[in-house]
């Protein structure tokens, strides 16, 4: 069994500390079937939707999210990345 992952970078590519959100799953057991990406205003946080389909059966599908935040930081507001997934489309359907 392989293990793949999604990588999203929150920071530019070559910077001097590269930073992001990654999933990493078992390809015998999941296929990624679509992903979205949603960063708040300030570019500090981000997170990443991840839509599983089980492998073993093509019907059954979950969403996986990972969630970076800055610790102790003002823009700090979950609330509104809960309030994005709530009204996002694609993680609704």
């Amino acid at each position: 069994d392989r293990y793949r992952m999604h990588w999203t970078p929150r920071t530019e590519r070559d910077a001097k500390t590269e930073d992001g959100l990654a999933v990493i799953y078992r390809e015998a057991l999941l296929q990624l079937k679509d992903h979205f990406v949603w960063r708040y205003a300030s570019g500090k946080h981000i997170f990443l939707a991840c839509l599983f389909v089980v492998a073993a059966n093509n019907k059954k599908r979950f969403w996986c999210v990972n969630t970076h935040v800055n610790w102790g930081t003002r823009e700090v507001d979950l609330l509104a990345l809960q309030k994005q997934l709530n009204d996002h489309e694609r993680f609704l359907s």
